[in-house]
């Protein structure tokens, strides 16, 4: 999602209009118009300064693979033991079921890497608000 999501003025993404038209925006299923709160909260430019100099400081210190990687790394060994267990209880396959939850971290590792490197890419090209 881009910095302006939600944002007042925030238009649908052009580049997908056409493959999500069922979306009941008539855009890419995760677009939405901005709301009553959002969008003039969002558009305010001492706000926005402030939220997107929060927004920076939270990629560089708190967003990141050193900081998440740990925790998503106990998370996994603390849930092997559970899902194997369920797994099991609903005539599942233990490793499948493992497997999958490897992998589902896995995703949520490459969340972390790429929407931060979206995310810090899209505040070096926003001009500072006035």
């Amino acid at each position: 999602m881009p910095l302006t999501y939600a944002m007042r003025g925030d238009k649908p993404p052009s580049d997908l209009k056409s493959f999500f038209q069922r979306s009941p925006f008539g855009s890419s299923p995760w677009w939405r118009p901005p709301g009553w709160f959002s969008a003039p909260l969002l558009a305010n430019p001492e706000f926005r300064k402030r939220f997107l100099a929060r927004l920076n400081e939270l990629c560089r210190a708190t967003f990141t693979e050193q900081e998440l990687f740990p925790v998503l790394d106990a998370l996994e060994k603390r849930l092997e033991p559970e899902v194997r267990f369920r797994a099991s209880s609903f005539g599942q396959n233990p490793n499948q079921a493992h497997s999958d939850l490897k992998r589902h971290i896995g995703s949520l590792r490459n969340q972390v890497i790429n929407r931060r490197k979206f995310i810090l890419a899209e505040l070096a090209k926003t001009p500072p608000t006035p």
